[in-house]
């Protein structure tokens, strides 16, 4: 237990010393069209940002700038915003009316036409432009006619005018949604020759697979409800025994906030053998375990760079029994039936740490009772996974 504490004050104190440690090559252009090269904190926004924390180099003290107060910023190829003056819908009803305003938007696709996106409050908008010309809202607007819901497809009317390359184009297949939107914008830009096309990197969930080869640190107590015979102690312990433990892991990454989170299942093989001696009787008793062990999980995903990362999540374990059996060596008895459960569920939180493809995770599962029977006996298990991880895609 101590080392559990041990490890979760130490992870607390990584993520606040590397909390800020994912600073990438970027620009800032100012309101007076000043550019400044430097290095931008990717938080993988998925609202407009309000402010944004750079640094002018690696070393340098880290600076705030409110976004009002910038015309665009951007990292490298991944992601690029832009302060835009336009007009946007206010109508609650099936007609439009429009309102100046000036917004921050992320640039989808820029190229002869450009396809723009603002997401503040979790209100989605879209926007574009076609050689310079003023920026315009593409609008969708559900209504009510005598009940009935209807829709104001302006957005279809807007492209068929102004954003036309193929003049047999279906536009009643454009659905509106960024996907979509984003596809048609760069079909047109495409189907006008337009070379050195941006392309905003679209963020979906990451898949890797992991193997798992440790040793799996375990102990066994038994707490008997009555005494056998009343020879037998009450309570039983079973040597700690390190044992191997091979597995694998599937982790997903998710998109949101930059990749800080992901979902995890995994399968192990596990085993557990050892043996109590009564003292009373001068008996052997033997307990002799094997499980597949299925776990599913989720993380916290710290990054010191690209290359390195630590992390730390709850997982959930049940163990589909393949062998359970508690004996009294000299009898070769096995006692009571099938005391112990075939199917536990157990708790557990990981730590670990990642290099490239190489990792290390120490998994420390919570106290559980096997036992089928607790009018019969109790039987607290305990183990600590420590193993080393392979990336193999």
């Amino acid at each position: 237990m101590k080392c559990f504490f041990s490890i979760l004050i130490f992870t607390i104190f990584t993520q606040s010393l590397f909390s800020q440690i994912n600073f990438q090559k970027g620009y800032i252009i100012k309101d007076n069209k000043e550019k400044i090269s430097c290095y931008i904190k990717n938080e993988g926004w998925d609202n407009s940002p309000k402010t944004i924390k750079y640094k002018l180099t690696n070393s340098s003290t880290i600076e705030v700038v409110e976004t009002k107060s910038i015309f665009e910023f951007g990292i490298e190829d991944i992601v690029r915003y832009r302060t835009i003056k336009t007009k946007i819908d206010v109508s609650k009803s099936k007609e439009i009316r429009l309102n100046s305003i000036e917004l921050l938007a992320k640039v989808i696709i820029e190229g002869e036409a450009i396809l723009y996106y603002n997401n503040d409050n979790d209100q989605e908008k879209y926007f574009y432009s076609v050689n310079d010309s003023e920026i315009r809202q593409l609008i969708r607007k559900e209504y009510f006619d005598d009940e009935e819901l209807k829709y104001n497809n302006d957005y279809l009317v807007k492209l068929n005018s102004d954003v036309k390359c193929i003049t047999e184009s279906n536009f009643v297949r454009i659905k509106f949604n960024l996907s979509s939107l984003k596809n048609y914008f760069l079909e047109y830009n495409t189907c006008k020759n337009i070379e050195n096309v941006y392309v905003s990197k679209a963020r979906r969930v990451k898949a890797r697979f992991k193997g798992h080869l440790g040793l799996n640190f375990s102990a066994l107590d038994m707490e008997f409800s009555f005494n056998r015979n009343d020879f037998l102690d009450r309570s039983l312990s079973f040597k700690n025994e390190i044992s191997p433990v091979i597995g694998f892991e599937g982790e997903f990454l998710l998109p949101t906030n930059n990749y800080k989170f992901s979902l995890n299942a995994s399968a192990f093989y596990k085993s557990f053998k050892a043996e109590a001696f009564n003292e009373k009787t001068a008996e052997d008793f033997e307990v002799d375990l094997q499980s597949i062990q299925i776990i599913l999980g989720a993380r916290y995903l710290m990054y010191l760079n690209e290359e390195s990362k630590f992390f730390i999540g709850p997982d959930v374990a049940m163990d589909i029994g393949l062998k359970n059996e508690l004996t009294l060596n000299q009898a070769n008895q096995e006692l009571f039936g099938n005391i112990i459960n075939d199917l536990p569920v157990n708790f557990s939180m990981v730590f670990g740490y990642d290099y490239k493809r190489f990792g290390a995770q120490l998994r420390y599962f919570f106290n559980t009772n096997l036992s089928t029977f607790e009018d019969i006996a109790e039987v607290n298990f305990s183990s600590i996974y420590l193993t080393a991880t392979y990336r193999i895609f």
